[in-house]
């Protein structure tokens, strides 16, 4: 079909749509176009907090203009088997980032009653050690022209 050397490491490839690659180097993101003469596209870096993280997932909205990295590292000395979930929520159109605690990430469209286009919507899962206590949270949230929250 076609091929091409990338100039880093591929540290995560995933499918993100029908015809397009989300390739992940240690420092950045790529989009790469399966159809036409393209090479990868860099999409964001890497923010800090993902560095010596294990990546799990790459997903993208269905208008691919909100990506999220989502990865898990070591938990704490105290609390090993609970491994922290971070993960960077990149906004193509305003080129950017924010940084969150959780474990996992999915989109979605929603119509908001009375508005007249749909809303985007995040959904992520977090867990958190209060006092020897495990506890779990799922958040849907919308996301506006601005960031998350």
């Amino acid at each position: 079909m076609k091929s091409y050397q990338m100039p880093e490491q591929v540290v995560f490839w995933k499918w993100i749509t029908p015809k397009m690659l989300g390739l992940v180097t240690q420092t950045s993101v790529y989009h790469w176009p399966t159809e036409g003469d393209y090479e990868p596209i860099k999409m964001f870096d890497r923010t800090a907090n993902l560095a010596n993280n294990q990546i799990i997932n790459y997903r993208c909205d269905p208008s691919e203009k909100w990506l999220v990295l989502i990865c898990i590292a070591p938990g704490s000395a105290e609390r090993p088997q609970l491994v922290k979930g971070n993960m960077q929520l990149y906004s193509v159109d305003q080129q950017h980032s924010q940084a969150l605690e959780a474990h996992a990430a999915a989109f979605a469209s929603f119509r908001i009653p009375g508005n007249e286009r749909d809303s985007i919507l995040i959904s992520f899962a977090t867990k958190s050690s209060n006092a020897g206590q495990v506890t779990s949270k799922l958040r849907a949230v919308r996301i506006r022209i601005g960031i998350a929250y």
